[in-house]
């Protein structure tokens, strides 16, 4: 391999110090003598930014290439791990992936979120055509308020017998829960609470 060394030309020294490898198998390493990728730069102590790309005018980019082209985040201190890390980027097809997977590839692994192309997000979940999948046993939405901008809101999508929407509702929460639930069984709609209706308006049944 080659290396390159450096020193203080104004201490007039010949202590010189290697600033960067090339071994014979093509890695470059910079700060570091036993490089062990094409390119291995390495700090010492906190160093950040590690690297910089910058330009002085106009837009400025880094482009990753692969079937498998990744960004890979790992934390290896005693709080980490030294075989796992975050991925991000794509897996074999052209949706973004965000994954917890084994250092050095993204197939296996756990996506915690993928977006598709067309700006769809699946969160832990079977990506659909709707903008936002949310798969799970409880998922909490932390808003005062939740607007949807059409007019339908679908409960048990997924559900194609009434026995498997027997027991879905609403839940409103309070000292105790106030609820409307539908029953397979009695093939209606049932309520733990009254029902008031605002002077001049009126209950119809089948329109009557």
């Amino acid at each position: 391999g080659i290396a390159f060394d450096t020193y203080y030309y104004a201490t007039n020294t010949s202590d010189y110090a290697e600033r960067m490898r090339i071994k014979g198998n093509g890695n470059v390493g910079i700060g570091t003598t036993t490089p062990s990728s094409k390119l291995h730069v390495k700090g010492t102590g906190s160093t950040e930014p590690l690297a910089l790309f910058n330009t002085t005018s106009g837009d400025c980019s880094i482009r990753i290439e692969g079937a498998e082209a990744y960004l890979e985040i790992a934390n290896t201190s005693n709080s980490g791990s030294a075989s796992t890390s975050w991925g991000i980027g794509t897996n074999d097809d052209t949706k973004l992936h965000f994954c917890w997977k084994t250092n050095g590839t993204m197939n296996p692994g756990t996506d915690a979120l993928v977006i598709d192309t067309s700006g769809n997000v699946d969160i832990d979940g079977t990506l659909t055509v709707d903008n936002l999948t949310v798969s799970g046993t409880t998922t909490t939405v932390n808003q005062t308020n939740l607007s949807v901008t059409n007019q339908t809101i679908i409960i048990g999508s997924g559900n194609t017998t009434d026995a498997n929407a027997n027991g879905g509702g609403i839940s409103l929460r309070g000292a105790t829960d106030k609820t409307i639930t539908w029953k397979s069984g009695n093939d209606a709609w049932t309520s733990n609470q009254d029902f008031s209706l605002d002077q001049g308006k009126k209950y119809e049944i089948d329109g009557d």
